[in-house]
């Protein structure tokens, strides 16, 4: 542990490490787990799903989530000789059962570094949708290319990683080397999942490997003695190459949103449009045939009220009785009232 702390504390001085070595003589064992640096916006959920405040070397218990924004990362340590980094836009969920451990990595990719090989009576697995990797004292990264491809990313030692199917079925276990790349694609439609296995190459490593393995000789060391790959090219430009995956993530977002925004835009404005001023072909204006017309009787002011009809449409009205007043003679009914 004293080489990742002391590499950690030049390399990034948001938080210390100093306080893990201690810790390490308590006995802290591969089941406790503890989030001892954060950079940039880290969300911390508990079990419950309650978001918590960062605070230095942060217990991690099951079922906790450790979400990471862009530019921003998170930094695990497992006792004093295992380190987990989270790159940025990264998810995942810590499950603990005694001294077994697993990570789920739901999104992003995660680098694990463990520099002495676990006890007999210890595990920790890292879980993706589609395969589980079996760490035991390996350096490597595992990727999430989308939700149903994943990759294995093995720069020291040997591990077993196992391949699953999408409905969680175990499909078959391989054997990966040093310097080796498996790449795991499940099928929904047939429920199965694709195995592929190949060499890994210095322009395969992202930026926020290249910055680990570039402040750290000892990692260095190691892959040196246990593959073919050249150490100059994969910490060469380190920084950079990390800067400008940075950028390319911020435009690809900024992209999405804009999208996305104007996806909103159009659904909002289809709510309030105006119609057209004018129509070139006009559909006719309807009018409803009535069933019934009221009919009404005007007497200009002379004579008793008569009782309106109502008469089916096209139908024809009872003829009243004439009315009656003095000094007046009926001379009939009219539609014109100026009759």
């Amino acid at each position: 542990m004293k080489r990742i702390i002391s590499i950690l504390i030049c390399a990034l001085l948001i938080c210390t490490l100093l306080p893990i070595s201690a810790m390490a003589a308590d006995e802290t064992t591969a089941s406790s787990m503890y989030l001892v640096k954060c950079e940039g916006t880290v969300t911390v959920k508990n079990a419950s799903g309650k978001k918590l405040t960062f605070k230095e070397n942060m217990r991690l218990y099951n079922n906790y989530q450790i979400t990471t924004g862009r530019k921003s990362y998170a930094y695990i340590n497992l006792d004093n000789s295992k380190a987990i980094k989270l790159d940025a836009s990264s998810k995942v969920t810590i499950s603990r059962n005694g001294r077994k451990l697993e990570i789920l990595v739901e999104k992003g990719k995660l680098l694990f570094d463990v520099s002495k090989p676990l006890k007999n009576d210890e595990t920790l697995n890292i879980r993706t949708s589609t395969m589980i990797t079996g760490v035991r004292g390996t350096i490597g990264w595992i990727e999430i290319a989308s939700s149903s491809q994943s990759q294995l990313y093995l720069l020291e030692g040997s591990t077993l990683v196992t391949s699953l199917t999408p409905t969680g079925s175990t499909a078959q276990t391989t054997l990966v080397e040093a310097g080796q790349v498996i790449s795991t694609s499940s099928s929904a439609e047939e429920d199965s999942v694709e195995v592929t296995l190949s060499s890994l190459n210095e322009e395969d490593a992202p930026g926020f490997v290249r910055v680990a393995i570039a402040e750290d000789p000892q990692i260095q060391e190691r892959i040196e003695e246990n593959t073919d790959l050249n150490v100059s090219e994969l910490t060469k430009d380190s920084q950079e190459t990390l800067k400008q995956e940075e950028e390319e993530s911020e435009k690809k977002s900024e992209t999405i949103e804009e999208e996305l925004s104007k996806v909103v835009d159009e659904s909002t404005d289809s709510l309030f449009e105006e119609p057209p001023a004018s129509d070139p072909d006009p559909a006719p204006p309807y009018h409803p045939v009535p069933t019934t017309l009221t009919v009404t009787f005007h007497l200009n002011g002379h004579g008793d009220a008569i009782a309106s009809q109502i008469v089916a449409y096209g139908g024809t009205v009872a003829k009243p009785t004439a009315p009656v007043a003095d000094g007046y003679s009926f001379g009939g009914w009219f539609k014109d009232e100026k009759f």
